[in-house]
């Protein structure tokens, strides 16, 4: 009984995971770089271009000629609107992606403080040491720094899809 609950609570959090990664990369792009193309009935084949938000790249796809939605017509254009908002991600030595803002010398004093009021507010948690806990530590994290700091802060979780944190 324990494994059952225990592989069904691991997806929870990586389905949770995952759809807050997508969330919070997602919303901070322009509308135009989130549309998906779609084609319609016609049998042209003409290259247009979007936006793959799994890659952080525009890609090249071909147009039929009729579909409703035609996100870019030159590559260049797609890369002006959609590629200059990825954010720069930096690496901390474990190999893991962390967000700059961390490194802005405006937030120095709050990030030197965040963690104990993190701590502090989670202190009695009914949840704390248990599996999962971390991502409960950086949701918590994000709310005050967005709620008292107004710091918009991207968690490890968020900046490194591909690593499964308990």
């Amino acid at each position: 009984m324990s494994l059952v609950r225990l592989i069904l609570s691991s997806l929870l959090i990586l389905l949770t995971l995952l759809s807050l990664t997508a969330l919070a990369f997602g919303n901070d792009l322009p509308k135009k770089c989130r549309q998906k193309p779609v084609n319609g009935r016609c049998k042209a084949m003409i290259e247009k271009f979007r936006f793959d938000q799994a890659s952080g790249k525009c890609v090249a796809y071909f147009y039929d000629g009729c579909g409703p939605v035609v996100p870019f017509d030159s590559l260049h254009a797609c890369q002006q609107l959609c590629e200059a908002t990825q954010p720069v991600l930096k690496k901390r030595a474990s190999g893991l992606y962390y967000d700059p803002v961390e490194d802005d010398p405006r937030y120095t004093e709050v990030f030197g403080k965040i963690d104990a009021e993190v701590k502090e507010t989670l202190a009695n948690h009914p949840q704390r040491g248990s599996m999962g806990f971390v991502h409960l530590i950086w949701e918590t994290k994000k709310r005050i720094l967005l709620q008292k700091y107004s710091i918009d802060w991207k968690t490890p979780a968020e900046l490194n899809p591909q690593v499964m944190f308990d």
